[in-house]
């Protein structure tokens, strides 16, 4: 993603535990390019991990949230 990290939280859902909600919070604003972000976790030997391609003017164009 270039130079720059964000600040990322995530916080999972209680009644849904697969759900989780994410917010990440850009130094210099949200990118204008593709990129992608990748969640894993490791926990008492159990592994996941997914990666989630972002097209932020793809979602400001269509007035959506990716």
């Amino acid at each position: 993603m270039g130079g720059f990290n964000p600040t990322f939280y995530c916080l999972q859902r209680a009644t849904i535990l697969d759900l989780f909600d994410c917010l990440l919070i850009y130094p210099s604003g949200i990118p204008n390019t593709m990129f992608t972000i990748t969640f894993s976790y490791n926990y008492q030997g159990h592994f996941a991990s997914t990666n989630v391609t972002i097209d932020p003017l793809n979602s400001v164009l269509n007035g959506r949230n990716n």
